[in-house]
């Protein structure tokens, strides 16, 4: 019997019936072929998302055969993500014989191996499948979070919630892996922003928002605030986000493991491109700390705990944002 510690883990598709639900694979296609990949997949990409006692949960559930609805839901969400991951992962190894005699590729008479760009473009529909599912499943916990208490979920800013508000002063195109990914360095923001406004009066701020009855003076305050943490958590984020940039399309990848095995370092953004958007936000942030600090200033009565404390100076000139044209634009 295998140590508990070394037991193999449980998947939450054990079939290849399971498996072509969710992508039109071969008939040849064995689930012994992709279970390891299967394991891998729902390790590095759903098991972070769902946290360990939903995900727990859910494995048991499904050995159990449980008839929940619930369950039944989670289950299908979850394969949707699990199943393009682990095919992302495998195709290298789908056309290769790995032996003591090396690695081929098998060629037969009647079919010959897909062309390296027919096999990228495979990679990539699988990956990009794979992670417009892991947003869709974030997004059915939202809204569906009343059925799962397991999810232990909570925003990293009470300022700034949810991805959606993120997209109102930093387009990252709603998304929640990325609003996720960057809850380190908006938390980090939130909290330094107290500088300008008096940590007694971001307090105040916080639990009128949690409360869902804030002030118009807070509701105007909050998106003074909101723009500059915004800005300043994404020029502190985006460097250690996955980037590529194609022509003037500028795509961050939501990885759970960024600049890992995941992308191909030939398209990776070059750095000196990722310092040059942060410089950007940087100094998009400090407009935004300036502006904040005249409109507190200029209305300190509206705000009597940032009135009663140390922080309630005259703001000091704004920082020069101009920087030089670079044909670049981020909003």
């Amino acid at each position: 019997m295998l140590h508990p510690l070394t037991a193999m883990p449980k998947m939450l598709i054990k079939t290849v019936e399971e498996y072509q639900q969710y992508l039109p694979v071969n008939t040849s296609l064995t689930i012994d072929l992709v279970k390891s990949h299967i394991r891998t997949a729902e390790s590095k990409w759903l098991r972070p998302i769902l946290g360990k006692t939903l995900y727990d949960k859910l494995n048991s559930d499904y050995e159990a055969e449980s008839s929940d609805p619930a369950h039944l839901d989670l289950l299908d969400m979850s394969r949707r993500a699990i199943v393009p991951f682990s095919f992302f992962l495998y195709l290298p190894y789908l056309q290769a014989n790995i032996s003591d005699a090396g690695i081929r590729v098998a060629i037969t008479e009647n079919m010959r191996s897909a062309a390296k760009w027919q096999v990228e473009k495979i990679d990539e529909a699988a990956e990009l499948q794979g992670y417009m599912a892991i947003e869709e499943l974030l997004a059915f916990l939202e809204e569906n979070s009343s059925n799962y208490p397991e999810w232990a979920y909570s925003p990293p800013s009470a300022i700034i919630p949810s991805a959606y508000d993120f997209d109102v002063y930093v387009s990252i195109d709603a998304s929640r892996l990325i609003y996720i990914k960057l809850a380190p360095h908006l938390r980090k923001a939130e909290s330094d922003i107290a500088r300008i406004t008096s940590k007694a009066q971001l307090d105040a701020l916080r639990s009128a928002l949690a409360s869902g009855s804030p002030s118009s003076a807070l509701l105007d305050l909050q998106q003074y605030v909101a723009k500059a943490i915004a800005h300043r958590a994404f020029a502190n984020g985006i460097v250690s986000l996955p980037v590529r940039f194609d022509g003037n399309n500028v795509t961050v990848f939501a990885s759970q493991f960024p600049g890992g095995s995941d992308f191909d370092p030939r398209v990776q953004a070059e750095n000196s491109l990722l310092q040059q958007i942060s410089r950007q936000h940087t100094n998009l942030a400090d407009a935004a700390e300036s502006d904040l600090a005249k409109f507190l200033y200029d209305n300190a009565s509206d705000y009597p705990e940032y009135e009663a404390s140390t922080a309630y100076i005259a703001p000091s000139a704004p920082a020069d944002t101009n920087t030089k044209a670079s044909g670049w634009f981020f909003t």
